[in-house]
C-alpha cells in the first residue's frame, strides 16, 4: 500500500482552469514593473533633451528646469517604483500558491492580503511622491499649482480596488478558518 495521496480531481481541474490566468498575471506584473523602470531609465539618459523640451513649454518659461532638478525628480520616481516592486513579488507568490492547488486556504488568503497591503502602500507612496517630484523639478511651477492637481482619479480607483480585494482576502481567510 502506497502512502502517497492521490490528487483531488476537483483541485486538479480548478488548477487547469486558472493556470492561464495565473501565468497572465505573472507576465503582466513583470511587464508593468519593467515598463515603469524603462521609462525612468530612458528619462535619465535623455535628461538634457527632456529639460530642453520642458523649458520650451510656456508653463516653464518663468520657472526653468535644470538638469539636476530633473534628475532629482527621477530619483523620487525611482523610489516610488522601488516601493511598487513588492507587489510583483507578492503577486508572484500568490499565483504560485494558486498554481500548486493551494487556492482557498488561510495561507493563500494571507498572501492575497499581503499583496493588497503592498498595493495600497505603493498607491499612497505614488500619490505622495508626485508633488515631491514636481517640487524638485521646479519649485516655482509647483507653487503655481493646486495641491489636489497631483491626485489623479485612477489613484482613488486603485485605492478602492485595493480595499475591495483586501476585503475579499479577509472573507477568504474567515472561510478557510471555518473549514
Amino acid at each position: 500500500m502506497s502512502l502517497e495521496t492521490q490528487p483531488n480531481p476537483h483541485v486538479t481541474k480548478l488548477q487547469k482552469k486558472i493556470a492561464w490566468i495565473c501565468q497572465s498575471v505573472r507576465w503582466m506584473l513583470i511587464i508593468w514593473l519593467a515598463w515603469i523602470l524603462g521609462i525612468i531609465v530612458t528619462s535619465y539618459f535623455g535628461a538634457d533633451a527632456a529639460v530642453a523640451k520642458l523649458n520650451a513649454l510656456d508653463a516653464f518659461k518663468d520657472y526653468p528646469i535644470t538638469a539636476q532638478s530633473y534628475v532629482a525628480s527621477l530619483w523620487v520616481h525611482l523610489f516610488s517604483w522601488l516601493c511598487s516592486t513588492p507587489i510583483g513579488f507578492a503577486g508572484w507568490q500568490l499565483t504560485k500558491f494558486y498554481l500548486s492547488g493551494d487556492i482557498l486556504s488561510e495561507a493563500a488568503a494571507l498572501r492575497m492580503k499581503r499583496l493588497c497591503q503592498f498595493a495600497l502602500f505603493a498607491t499612497i507612496v505614488g500619490m505622495a511622491t508626485r508633488p515631491i517630484a514636481a517640487w524638485l523639478l521646479s519649485p516655482g511651477h509647483f507653487y503655481s499649482r493646486e495641491i489636489w492637481s497631483f491626485i489623479a482619479p485612477q489613484d482613488l480607483l486603485n485605492l478602492l480596488f485595493g480595499v475591495f480585494i483586501l476585503s475579499l482576502a479577509h472573507i477568504y481567510h474567515a472561510a478557510a478558518e471555518i473549514n
